[in-house]
């Protein structure tokens, strides 16, 4: 990040000039080998881990807009970003960002307005399974360069004795997105999302802390046809999604919610044909996501017996789902007990989280997919279950859960 004061002459305008690259899994530029060692399950993702992250943005900013108490700052960027085994967003737009804080109270509230010019890669059963659009043309379709437009008005009540390592106190926030095409959006681009987070933190002694989260999120829709087939098509990069190191930490990231089963039409003729069932091995999966989403966590936090004044241990509780209201498959509350470890750095506690999680995957249907690349539900497995190879998940990561 680079930033000018007194931009053009003074006024109070500043100048950021930002870049940013990232990675979230392996492949081509970047391997390395690690595709055969700590990143294997990045081989399963052909999406995500397939391109290298970026961002690079210019920012103006104007303090003291109109009141001593608002911001307004007008951006231009571009970036490319992707959620592991779910989508690859890569867009060009600009931002207006309006934010007020009052000194007394000290609530942030801030209304944007983005337009962007961009497209969404995803797994091919992820538009078959939330749009019905399951052969190679259509999938192109939903898959090609259009207009954006969101407004966005977010509001928090921070209130905790440090941003990085809380022990006290709480953080609320609401967020609420609407993507019409009366404001510049493609008519496949609409949709209306809303999240509210809560945390708190309190301590029963010295070093002793525990501390709770609830996050509850929805997604509304309107129907739109494309191809004479007809639903409420939310793009994937706004779905929610479960499981990780941040939510509902028996599940990989996620791995929680809507998902589809993917298998070789050669593989299911060879398996009929003599009569066996199908080979877990062949049988690949693909997150869907959902419209909506809640999630809950309990935590105690306490001193190491050693390294007492580095390290903590902590027990904690997750539950949550993720839903697609009225579609067929929907579970339940999961929850995950476990135990972590925290080792305080200059970035934040670093953390080993293990979790336990009795459940398999969630039912969903199975697809099969031909020679050319268009997908057929396989008769009568609709609801279709895979069994979790372990029920014991791993996260390490830097920062607290939340």
């Amino acid at each position: 990040v680079w930033t000018t004061r007194n931009f053009l002459g003074g006024g109070g305008r500043i100048l950021d000039l930002t870049g940013r690259v990232s990675k979230v899994g392996v492949g081509d530029p970047v391997d390395w080998g690690l595709a055969n060692s700590i990143c294997s399950s990045s081989k399963e993702d052909t999406v995500g881990s397939a391109k290298v992250n970026f961002y690079l943005g210019a920012s103006l900013r104007r303090p003291a807009f109109l009141s001593p108490n608002n911001t307004i700052s007008v951006s231009v960027y571009s970036e490319r970003r992707s959620e592991f085994k779910v989508y690859l967003r890569q867009e060009t737009g600009t931002t207006v960002l309006l934010r007020r804080e009052t000194p007394r109270r000290r609530i942030p509230l801030s209304l944007a307005y983005n337009l962007s010019y961009g497209s969404t890669e995803a797994t091919a059963v992820s538009f078959c399974a939330s749009f019905n659009a399951c052969t190679p043309d259509l999938v192109e379709l939903l898959s090609q360069r259009r207009l954006l437009a969101t407004l966005t008005a977010t509001g928090a009540l921070p209130r905790v004795n440090n941003p990085v390592d809380p022990s006290r106190g709480s953080i609320a926030s609401i967020e609420a997105t609407v993507a019409s095409k009366y404001i510049g959006s493609s008519t496949l681009q609409q949709f209306t999302r809303l999240v509210a987070d809560y945390s708190w933190y309190h301590p029963l002694s010295r070093d002793v802390v525990l501390s709770w989260r609830l996050r509850g999120g929805v997604i509304f829709a309107p129907t739109v046809d494309v191809g004479g087939e007809s639903g409420n098509f939310v793009p994937p990069e706004q779905r929610f999604y479960g499981g990780g190191p941040n939510d509902v930490r028996g599940y990989q990231r996620n791995e929680m919610g809507p998902v589809v089963y993917v298998v070789s039409q050669t593989h299911v003729d060879s398996t009929s044909a003599h009569g066996l069932p199908l080979s877990p091995d062949s049988v690949t999966v693909a997150a869907t996501g959902g419209n909506t989403i809640a999630l809950g966590n309990i935590e105690l936090r306490v001193p190491s017996p050693i390294f007492s004044s580095r390290m903590r241990l902590a027990a904690f509780v997750d539950a949550g789902g993720v839903w697609q209201r009225g579609a067929p498959n929907s579970s339940g509350i999961r929850v995950t007990p476990g135990v972590g470890l925290r080792i305080s750095t200059p970035l934040g506690p670093a953390r080993l989280d293990v979790a336990y999680n009795p459940y398999d995957l969630q039912a969903g249907p199975l697809f099969q997919f031909d020679s050319l690349g268009a997908l057929t539900p396989v008769p009568g497995q609709e609801s279709f279950v895979l069994n979790r190879k372990g029920h014991v998940t791993y996260h390490i990561a830097v920062g607290q859960a939340f």
